[in-house]
């Protein structure tokens, strides 16, 4: 019976190593041969065609040609069990065209395309569903052209190019919606800049810079949101990249007044009575803020419009800043939003609505910031959060809530910062925890929904240290490793659900090193 040697095994993309395999090819064709002999006497290893090798508990180990003693041609290679490991073709003894690559339950984890023994052309990984998690070209084992990354649900995540084995150009980071929340740009694999575009605040809000972009990746429209309201110059462009419109917005409201915004003419409207209704207008439609004045030049109320429909109303003192009551319309004109102004700045209890005209929010400002309890709610009425700020930070326990009544977060903050025990209800497990300073610290624990363990692990000021164990919903142990200072370091183990060993992977410093006992580059 015929022991395998590794060579026939495994594909690799070096070709030092793989010519130092054929210098003691020789020896090698010499103990199969006397391990063969000792199985069985009537066969021969045929140095010029095909064979078939075994493990010494007579499963096939791998199948192939050999040419002058050496493999070449297709080959198969397979797993204790039988089942395929590895299967592609040798060109002049060197590894060519695709290779593909199994775990242990026949799952195809890896398509590999070589020439001359090197890595030249589309690099897939496959995650155990099947699903493509990174798509990588090379050219002569090097990276080369471009590069994506997807997520578990086959969306994709990021899109970079390489030049030469080296990050180069622009790169793009999508969330699983298709929208683009990060732009990069690298030379010669230096990150040079870092742009986060397009995130929410921890109430699902629009925060901070918001971009769209044609399908060539030239920008389309680009503002900046402060917790839901546009806040700042707000640019659209043509296809060409061309400016072709200008606004400015003031937390949700476009300032038709604002210096920096020269695309509106004002008009004045004299009424029969006197009165008189002062306002910019763009392509014959209203936009801005309005005035209306009575006979004797007295404000009497401010609007506001988008597209001449009316967004919001209430009173302007002499330095143009809103006080006492504004109210704010859905651009279908139910109420969206009302509360008290003073300076300019918000003050006082606020209510937001959605349109069917369910309470969405409410609370308290003190000179424009958040103070004491807010409360949130779903449109059918139940509460989704409750939370306490002080001086615009939170401070003191958060709890939200699913549509049906169930803790979703439970937790505390002092001063904007998460301190002590955490609550979550993620998805088919909860996760349970301490924070010290707004970060991770302590031991962590995951469980499913009846309570089994999901996963145990312990960090330090936020970093992974130690063992951390994934598990099965059945109990069984699936991923176990080490982490040292937050990276990855030894040997990480996974189990299948059945508690089969499936594979190795060895780490230094948080970089895979071998995996089920070969060396990776």
């Amino acid at each position: 019976m015929i022991k395998i040697y590794q060579p026939y095994q495994h594909a690799n993309s070096s070709k030092r190593f793989f010519y130092l395999n054929q210098k003691n090819f020789f020896l090698l064709l010499i103990i199969v041969h006397y391990s063969f002999l000792s199985y069985s006497q009537d066969k021969e290893i045929n140095p010029n065609g095909f064979n078939v090798f075994y493990y010494q508990n007579g499963i096939k180990s791998s199948e192939g040609n050999l040419k002058d003693g050496k493999p070449n041609d297709y080959w198969k290679t397979y797993f204790e069990t039988g089942t395929i490991k590895t299967e592609g073709n040798r060109k002049n003894f060197q590894l060519d065209s695709t290779w593909k690559f199994y775990n242990s339950n026949e799952k195809l984890i890896n398509i590999i395309n070589y020439k001359e023994g090197l890595k030249h052309g589309v690099s897939e990984i496959f995650d155990t569903n099947g699903v493509v998690r990174e798509s990588v070209n090379y050219i002569n084992n090097l990276k080369s052209g471009d590069a994506f990354y997807y997520y578990s649900n086959g969306a994709l995540h990021i899109k970079e190019k390489y030049i030469d084995d080296y990050l180069e150009g622009i790169s793009y980071e999508y969330d699983t919606t298709g929208t683009v929340i990060a732009i990069r740009e690298y030379t010669k694999g230096f990150l040079r800049n870092e742009e986060k575009i397009n995130r929410f605040d921890k109430n699902g809000e629009k925060d901070g810079v918001w971009k769209e972009f044609y399908e060539d990746g030239t920008v389309k429209w680009e503002g900046k949101y402060s917790h839901g309201d546009l806040n700042g110059i707000v640019k659209e462009y043509d296809a060409k990249g061309g400016l072709k419109t200008l606004e400015k917005f003031e937390f949700g409201i476009l300032n038709e007044d604002s210096e920096d915004v020269a695309f509106f003419e004002l008009e004045r409207k004299i009424r029969p009575d006197g009165s008189m209704l002062v306002g910019g207008y763009k392509d014959g439609k209203k936009q801005g803020i309005f005035r209306e004045y009575d006979s004797t030049g007295t404000l009497m109320n401010s609007f506001v419009y988008k597209n001449d429909l009316k967004i919001a109303e209430g009173l302007l003192d002499s330095t143009g800043a809103k006080t006492g009551v504004w109210n704010y319309y859905f651009e279908t004109q139910e109420i969206k939003a009302t509360g008290n102004y003073v300076d300019g700045l918000r003050d006082q209890e606020w209510f937001f609505y959605y349109k069917n005209g369910v309470v969405e929010q409410k609370g308290a400002y003190i000179r424009g910031v958040p103070n004491g309890k807010w409360k949130w709610w779903y449109d059918n009425k139940q509460v989704q959060r409750e939370e306490y700020f002080r001086k615009g930070k939170e401070d003191g326990e958060v709890v939200e809530y699913d549509t049906l009544g169930n803790v979703l977060t439970r937790g505390e903050f002092i001063d904007g910062i998460q301190d002590g025990k955490w609550y979550y209800n993620v998805n088919d497990h909860s996760e349970e925890g301490e924070f010290r300073d707004d970060v991770r610290h302590g031991k962590w624990t995951y469980k499913y929904k009846d309570e089994t363990l999901a996963f145990e692990g312990e960090y330090f000021n936020g970093l992974p240290i130690g063992k951390h164990k994934y598990y099965y919903p059945n109990g069984r142990l699936k991923w176990e490793g080490k982490y040292d200072n937050g990276m990855k370091e030894g040997e990480w183990k996974k189990f299948t659900d059945e508690g089969i060993l499936d594979m190795q992977i060895e780490y230094k410093r948080g970089e895979e090193f071998k995996i089920n006992g070969i060396k990776i580059k």
